[in-house]
């Protein structure tokens, strides 16, 4: 299998991408046995994350459909809507746990 050249794949779609990827993993286990609490978390992120990629594929369809003649304002509308929703990821990244998380073990997160 080949590398796909990404180059031509805006910067801020990028940062998107790679910011959902980080969560889309899974929240650290919790060291004092707050289930709920770490499901709720998990539960929160998962849903952000699908919604997300639901509003960017609607988002992509449009620009395909509605702005290919106009490629220049199709980009500069997709950056301002991927730097929106890396603002919210980078929120709910940020957001506390609400729970003590478990000691990282060696080479696991």
């Amino acid at each position: 299998m080949t590398a796909r050249d990404a180059s031509g794949v805006p910067a801020p779609l990028r940062e998107l991408l790679g910011l959902l990827a980080e969560l889309a993993e899974l929240p650290p286990m919790p060291a004092d046995s707050n289930w709920d609490r770490y499901h709720e978390v998990q539960g929160k992120r998962e849903s952000m994350v699908r919604v997300l990629l639901g509003s960017l594929s609607s988002t992509l369809t449009v620009h395909d459909q509605v702005l290919a003649d106009y490629h220049k304002i199709a980009e500069e509308a997709l950056a301002s809507d991927c730097e929106h929703w890396i603002e919210m990821v980078r929120e709910r990244l940020a957001e506390p746990l609400g729970y003590e998380p478990r000691a990282a073990e060696d080479g696991v997160k």
